[in-house]
């Protein structure tokens, strides 16, 4: 291939850049911004090559160039260089061809070019599919206005060093794409990086309370007995009273007037009944007492408060501020791996509740759309274009199950973890029994299925529920997997999870016995690990041992923020 075919794609480019002007006076030199007098660039590369004796070929009067400048080619230190020279100013310098690739690592080799873009910038890289080889070609260029033969020089050099550099982030890139088991890994990593965000959310410091904020959007109705099945664990408690206070007064209710299951709390505050979203209330307040059957008193009751208090409209939803908080009498009842007899500290969820005024019909039309369109696009080899809602569907063939999925996906990624428990424990109790008698696929499927009850029970601080589900995926291989396992037992204050980092460690160590050889993606979790590990240590009181844990992170970038908290919290 010769450097005529490598410059055709990028004339144009030079033309609108670089095009002199037709009335310029050609002179012995510019100007700089300094007001300093430099040769033109022509006259710098006549000076260059007979300074370093290069080999030149020059193209002046080639039809296809702008006017106004020369091309040349030339070598230097074994590098093959070509120069397009503006008569009157500056240069363009292309080494083209550093690197050739198969084209099948395409996607690898344009998330370098990107990053390398992003934060270099001296050099533009740029690549090219010459697909009658099948292969893939990088080129580096620059532009300078101002030019002398010992900037040349250096530039030149300089390119040596990029190609070097962009050679390592290659290397890293294509180990990177075989751990992950994908050549796109900029998609992959843009298609988790929200899922990474959530997990390093769920990381507690001491001194903070517990993230458990929850946007919640239900369909037209938000179920008081199903939110107590999730916070106690139980199903079998009915209804004492019901006393709620909004703009427009005190109302009560009995056993004789409803269930719980009959309590739709979205409508003591949002104005159902209207065309658009809005409010009936701008605050409501609901105490509940209840019981269960097995009670040996009848006024054994328990209490619990939710206050709910406007937060907003969109074009399609009505969102309100909800407090759930139960009684600290209580504690003895509740379905939690902190929940003991003697625990004085009410249980509370904090979220955002939306009342969609979309319809449940206009929702599965919604999913069922999605999942066949997520079977045409593979159809017809545009995986590219999935949404990750769309990627758990591929594998489905119900209906329900994808229904299900889709929403369960959506509500989980844009925090609505409660809405999505719904669905997700829908998936998995339709599928645990058929466990061994399904494919490979529709096991990952329920396996994902139980990760995300596992991450959302975790964001509601529901740890024992969070537990049971992420025991089940904690050795699966995926990474996240086994991150959100050990946040569980971390934020729990449960004694496994010494162990449980120690296993993982010795993992890591055994595939990768020498610290160079780490990449990224595994440096991020031994990190993550040591986090983990010193927040732990001090749960249990073993302060000088996490302060030194925390003091070996302070010049790791990814946790010095978080090590410089906990070692205040350490000093308090």
């Amino acid at each position: 291939m010769d450097f005529d075919s490598l410059l055709n794609k990028g004339i144009n480019y030079v033309k609108s850049r670089f095009q002199a002007d037709s009335n310029h006076t050609a002179s012995d030199g510019e100007s700089g911004a300094d007001g300093v007098s430099y040769p033109n660039a022509v006259e710098v590369l006549k000076q260059f090559f007979a300074q370093y004796n290069c080999k030149f070929q020059i193209d002046a009067d080639d039809e296809d160039k702008p006017r106004g400048f020369d091309r040349y080619y030339f070598d230097f230190q074994g590098g093959h260089f070509v120069a397009y020279a503006n008569r009157h100013g500056g240069v363009e310098v292309l080494y083209p061809r550093i690197l050739d690739i198969p084209a099948r690592y395409i996607d690898i080799v344009r998330s370098v070019c990107n990053t390398c873009n992003f934060t270099e910038y001296r050099f533009k890289y740029s690549y090219e599919n010459m697909e009658k080889d099948g292969e893939v070609t990088v080129h580096i260029s620059y532009y300078a206005d101002v030019m002398t033969v010992q900037l040349l020089a250096e530039s030149l050099v300089a390119c040596f060093q990029a190609q070097r550099s962009y050679n390592d982030r290659l290397k890293n890139a294509l180990e990177d794409a075989r751990d992950e088991g994908t050549l796109d890994v900029e998609r992959t990593f843009s298609d988790r990086k929200r899922e990474l965000f959530l997990i390093r959310n769920q990381e507690l410091r001491h001194g903070q309370l517990p993230p458990a904020n929850l946007e919640f959007e239900h369909d037209k109705s938000f179920n008081l007995g199903y939110l107590l099945e999730c916070m106690l664990g139980r199903s079998d408690i009915e209804l004492s009273r019901l006393q709620v206070v909004n703009d427009g007064g005190l109302t009560k209710y009995d056993a004789s007037d409803c269930t719980l299951e009959d309590v739709n709390l979205a409508a003591f505050i949002v104005n159902e009944k209207a065309d658009s979203p809005s409010f009936c209330s701008s605050v409501a307040t609901a105490v509940a007492t209840y019981h269960t059957p097995m009670s040996e008193n009848a006024n054994d009751n328990y209490a619990l408060t939710i206050t709910m208090r406007e937060a907003g409209v969109t074009d399609h939803s009505a969102f309100f501020r909800v407090v759930v908080a139960l009684d600290h009498g209580d504690a003895n009842m509740r379905n939690s791996i902190a929940a003991t007899a003697g625990d004085k500290t009410p249980l509370a969820i904090t979220f955002l509740m939306g009342y969609d005024y979309s319809s449940a019909e206009q929702m599965r039309a919604e999913a069922e759309y999605m999942w066949k369109d997520a079977l045409i696009k593979v159809k017809e080899e545009k995986t590219d274009e999935l949404t990750e809602e769309q990627q758990l569907l591929l594998n489905v063939t119900d209906t329900d199950i994808a229904y299900n999925m889709y929403w369960g996906r959506r509500y989980m990624l844009s925090n609505r973890y409660f809405e999505a428990i719904a669905h997700f424990e829908n998936v998995y109790r339709s599928t645990r029994h058929r466990f061994f008698s399904v494919s490979k696929e529709a096991t990952k499927q329920l396996l994902q299925a139980v990760y995300c009850l596992g991450f959302c029970y975790c964001e509601l601080c529901l740890f024992e529920k969070a537990f049971y589900y992420l025991n089940m995926v904690k050795s699966t291989g995926d990474i996240h997997h086994a991150m959100e396992y050990v946040n569980v037992l971390a934020n729990s204050g449960d004694l496994r999870v010494f162990k449980e980092i120690e296993t993982i460690v010795d993992d890591v160590r055994q595939q990768f016995p020498d610290d160079d050889d780490l990449p990224e993606h595994v440096q991020k979790l031994l990190s993550f690990l040591k986090r983990r590990h010193g927040y732990s240590l001090i749960e249990f009181g073993k302060l000088d041992e996490a302060e030194k844990v925390f003091k070996s992170l302070l010049d790791d970038p990814t946790s010095q923020d978080y090590a410089v908290s906990e070692l205040a919290y350490i000093q308090k």
